[in-house]
């Protein structure tokens, strides 16, 4: 039933949000990095690296669609006329009062502005968390500001009212001012201090609260998500059309297979037979050119063998005459001595 739940509150709120179910096995990586301590439990992560709120209270649908409605817009978003019903409004958000920061651009600057939703959002988380602990569990209250140079009519309705933060009540157009300390703490107080005023202490608007229609930009993204259904039908057809396609080309393209393979198988064989010839053809050339390499190469063995004989003939000549040279020197000059001792003799 939970996860029936869920999954209707992420088809509701598809245009706002994305959603993701995680199972509690293989989970422990996203568990130590969010900081999950039990389970079920749903993290809302927003943009723009903020802290995320973790709720692990209870899994009604009322409450599911009570956090989603109001953790679908900004944690301290801009009221308009679109997100009215669903942040101050006879809605889910009917329950609780609505924290209003009254900002007016005309006037206001934007330092100002900023300073006020980072101490709402401090308020606005820290009132979630007190709201889920308590028993019974209650509605967290919500918080918003508005620009009241965008919607004359609300800014009429607040005229005169000093306070920059009210508390205001829809359903019966009543609203409490604050004029104490714009911080996280402070306005926490105050949430706590609401159920203590009596009816009292609460001032009534002129009228009902009135707010100028603003036109929203487009979101490619959200009218993804609303046609999708449309979208994958449309798919399937074109792709159901393009496979029908492709089997008929197939078909064809089997049949002209079919009548072109004896023609196809014919020049197969030929080439085959080419091809043989050719290679009966270079083998016999082949051959031919073995025997001359080898006719070729038993000659020039020859001739090498031919050259050393002369070469080793000329040098056992060469070495004969040296020899015969030398026995003709020493003659000499043993003759030479022997006619000097003779004439030495004498």
């Amino acid at each position: 039933k939970l996860r029936l739940a869920f999954r209707a509150m992420a088809r509701k709120f598809a245009a706002s949000a994305d959603f993701a179910e995680v199972t509690v096995d293989n989970a422990q990586q996203l568990r130590s990095l969010y900081g999950v301590q039990a389970e079920p439990s749903i993290v809302i992560a927003k943009e723009g690296g903020r802290k995320p709120y973790i709720y692990s209270g209870q899994m009604t649908f009322s409450r599911l669609s009570q956090l989603f409605a109001q953790h679908q817009f900004d944690t301290v978003a801009r009221l308009t006329v679109h997100n009215y019903k669903s942040l101050c409004g006879q809605g889910s958000r009917g329950e609780a009062p609505c924290v209003l920061y009254l900002h007016d651009s005309s006037s206001d600057g934007e330092p100002a502005l900023a300073a006020a939703q980072a101490a709402m959002r401090n308020a606005s988380l820290e009132d979630m968390q007190a709201a889920v602990k308590e028993e019974p569990e209650r509605f967290s209250a919500s918080f918003a500001w508005v620009d009241l140079a965008r919607h004359p009519s609300l800014k009429k309705a607040f005229n005169g009212v000093v306070a920059k933060v009210v508390a205001l009540k829809t359903r019966t157009k009543a609203f409490l001012p604050y004029e104490g300390a714009l911080d996280g703490p402070s306005l926490t107080n105050f949430l706590r201090s609401i159920e203590t005023h009596d009816e009292g202490d609460w001032d009534t608007l002129p009228g009902p609260v009135e707010l100028t229609f603003e036109k929203l930009p487009w979101n490619w993204r959200a009218d993804l998500r609303r046609h999708t259904p449309q979208l994958m039908t449309g798919i399937a057809l074109i792709a159901f059309a393009l496979l029908w396609y492709a089997i008929q080309n197939l078909w064809v393209d089997y049949q002209e297979t079919r009548k072109k393979g004896a023609f196809r198988r014919n020049i197969d064989q030929a080439r085959q037979r080419q091809a043989e010839a050719e290679a009966r053809k270079n083998a016999k050339w082949q051959a031919i050119e073995e025997d001359n390499r080898r006719v070729a190469e038993q000659r020039r063995r020859e001739a090498e063998e031919k050259e050393r004989r002369r070469v080793e003939a000329a040098r056992e000549g060469a070495e004969e005459r040296d020899r015969e040279l030398r026995r003709v020197r020493e003659e000499a000059q043993r003759k030479a001595q022997q006619a000097q001792q003779r004439a030495q003799q004498r």
